[in-house]
């Protein structure tokens, strides 16, 4: 149950960042923001740039009295941002986040244009990617390593399909572990093999002498 969670919530992540790209048409298409704004759940409301339409860098809660940096496209809270309103320091402005974070705005900046690349989904704690990685274009989704956004393996799964990448690549960790294992038994077997080659041929060259 918590993983088919996990991947409807990056669907609707998908979904919203799609709708987040789409310049305003003369018909007024809403920016994910505005949408926010128009039917907010709960108490926050975000703020929208007046002339874009999308997130304004800086985003409050007055009611916590909390702010936080948020990429604009997609509102996103950038990892690390969360503060007390008295005590924030950060330039929203220039927080560039995490590596996933600003891959996350370039695919967005460039959606307009028509790009159909996948939109990165980053985790919402730490601003890694998440390990379950889709492309709302094609239906595929994949398993990818926290850190780089590097697909781990070569499997791919349809978007509805169940998929636990954190144990997958805790699997490829132990495999890749036993590989490493088995790699430097071979390289100290190979070495103890050449240190008995290199004192026969020493105990050779004495008997000679």
């Amino acid at each position: 149950m918590t993983m088919e969670l996990t991947n409807i919530t990056i669907l609707l992540l998908g979904m919203l960042c799609v709708a987040a790209s789409m310049p305003l048409s003369p018909e007024s298409i809403e920016t994910t923001c505005q949408q926010k704004s128009n039917n907010p759940r709960g108490n926050i409301i975000p703020i929208c740039n007046a002339t874009t339409h999308h997130f304004v860098p800086k985003q409050c809660d007055n009611e916590t009295g909390f702010c936080w940096c948020a990429e604009v496209y997609s509102g996103h809270m950038m990892a690390g941002t969360h503060q007390a309103k008295s005590d924030f320091n950060i330039d929203c402005n220039s927080h560039k986040g995490t590596k996933c974070e600003q891959n996350l705005h370039e695919v967005l900046q460039q959606l307009g244009s028509g790009n159909t690349t996948w939109i990165p989904s980053c985790d919402m704690f730490d601003g890694t990617y998440t390990p379950t990685q889709c492309n709302f274009f094609t239906g595929q989704c994949w398993c990818v390593d926290e850190m780089n956004g590097i697909k781990n393996g070569t499997e791919w799964y349809a978007l509805n399909t169940n998929i636990d990448c954190v144990k997958t690549f805790a699997e490829d960790e132990v495999i890749s572990q036993k590989k490493t294992e088995k790699y430097l038994g071979w390289l100290t077997a190979l070495h103890e093999i050449t240190e008995l080659l290199w004192n026969d041929l020493m105990t050779m060259d004495l008997s000679r002498d």
